[in-house]
């Protein structure tokens, strides 16, 4: 699938490579490779200042939305750039077989870190997750071409990359998060989810709320007052949800998460959600109050 101006760049970028997985001597998966990190000071000036120099995708890309890991410029990795395997062996674990080399070569190497960027779908992020893969960027505009949002997602192999990069994923979670209700509003509830559920990390948080909206998420599970007036604190209470690694959260069947997504953070009609589950508006709503009365019992240290 490499353009013409991909095989350019193989030929005549020396920090671009190719490989293959070979069986019975065909070749049976091919990549295309690429060496990013060790920026130069000047490269790294240049790139805060918005206008990163080609050739450190990933470095860069991260360094311009989360500048305080200015580090991560001195680190050194290999970003996947094309990954195929042959169409007649396809779900076979062959893609998965070649990543496991890629890393394995990169340790050898003494590389930091293995990363890649595509344009995002659900079947996309279950293999690079399954290969020990984590999200930890989405382009705010979609792909022109594509019509897909670019992700980033990085395998650290060092310990200094790994403190980098848990840091790194829990910011992302939290813009990510607040960014549903615009840049991404369109973004898939069942991709969202599984770019806030792929944690190779135990993460437990709890919300910050005023003891006025605690008192109204009271007021709410027990039905005093509708979702309207308790929307502030019911927001806190999903954010929260969704920052803790899945291990960490109060088990609910799928669907009403990626509803909880669309209504609560991407803040969709009712009627929307409810045509998504199948289910009317009104059993819809009082699904959403069974299920904050069960968070607000869980995050909240003091609910009673």
């Amino acid at each position: 699938r490499n353009r013409p101006n991909d095989i350019m760049i193989l030929c005549d970028a020396p920090h671009h490579f190719a490989a293959a997985l070979v069986y019975d001597g065909k070749i049976v998966n091919s990549l295309h490779l690429s060496l990013e990190g060790k920026m130069s000071q000047e490269d790294v000036e240049a790139t805060l200042a918005g206008e990163p120099p080609s050739g450190h995708l990933i470095p860069s890309t991260v360094m311009r939305y989360y500048p305080i890991y200015e580090e991560l410029s001195e680190m050194r990795g290999i970003r996947v750039v094309r990954i195929a395997t042959h169409p007649d062996l396809m779900n076979r674990g062959i893609g998965s077989k070649a990543l496991e080399y890629v890393v394995e070569r990169a340790r050898e190497m003494g590389m930091d870190w293995v990363g890649s960027s595509f344009g995002v779908t659900e079947e996309l992020l279950n293999f690079w997750a399954s290969n020990g893969f984590f999200p930890i960027h989405i382009s705010p505009n979609k792909n022109p071409v594509s019509g897909e949002y670019s992700i980033i997602v990085v395998r650290p192999l060092t310990k200094r990359a790994e403190r980098v990069f848990r840091n790194i994923r829990l910011d992302f979670k939290r813009g990510f998060i607040d960014s549903l209700i615009d840049p991404h509003f369109t973004l898939d509830p069942r991709v969202a989810y599984r770019l806030l559920s792929i944690d190779p990390w135990t993460i437990s948080v709890r919300p910050r709320l005023t003891e006025n909206q605690k008192a109204r998420l009271k007021e709410y599970v027990w039905g005093a007052i509708n979702y309207a007036g308790a929307y502030d604190a019911i927001v806190a209470l999903v954010k929260t949800h969704f920052m803790r690694s899945p291990n960490k959260r109060v088990e609910i069947p799928r669907r009403y998460e990626y509803a909880l997504i669309s209504k609560v953070l991407q803040a969709r009609s009712w009627d929307t959600v409810a045509s998504m589950l199948g289910m009317s508006k009104g059993e819809v709503m009082e699904k959403f109050r069974e299920i904050i009365a069960r968070f607000r019992l869980a995050y909240i240290k003091d609910a009673e």
